[in-house]
């Protein structure tokens, strides 16, 4: 049996008083659209990670403030899907970010955005300041091996 892959998303609105209004920083390219998402590493936090693999990735500075969604692919992969803030105070908030990150509407994610249950989620929550409590998310084999997902609240 393979071990099952801990990952993370990170999810950071603009602020408010920098002119955000429901946009979240993502990769956006060639017509797709997707958070920063990356590996838990060996004895590394979910917080530490996602600070991390956002600075890698998109070369922002966030703070990471707690688990929006537990996003589970049964047998396979654990994502959690971190609400993050960008530390525009940082020393190094001032470095441009990396080629294609920017901050994107979330009523603007294609309908093939993955995963794909997260789309409407944060459509929603976007729109209300992500207020709702942690959503479980599982995505599990069905007869004939299609994929069923469950939103558990």
């Amino acid at each position: 049996m393979s071990p099952i892959a801990l990952r993370v998303t990170a999810v950071v609105p603009l602020p408010a008083d920098a002119g955000g209004a429901g946009e979240l920083l993502a990769l956006a390219a060639f017509g797709s659209v997707r958070l920063p998402s990356g590996d838990v590493n060996a004895g590394e936090g979910l917080f530490a990670a996602t600070a991390r693999m956002v600075r890698q990735i998109t070369g922002a500075i966030v703070m990471p403030e707690r688990i929006l969604y537990l996003h589970e692919r049964v047998g396979r992969e654990v994502l959690f899907c971190m609400l993050c803030a960008l530390d525009l105070e940082h020393p190094a908030a001032a470095e441009e970010t990396r080629p294609g990150v920017r901050f994107v509407a979330t009523s603007a994610f294609p309908d093939d955005f993955e995963p794909a249950a997260l789309r409407e989620l944060l459509l929603e929550d976007s729109a209300q300041g992500f207020v709702r409590p942690i959503v479980h998310i599982v995505v599990s084999k069905s007869e004939g091996d299609s994929e069923r997902t469950e939103v558990i609240w």
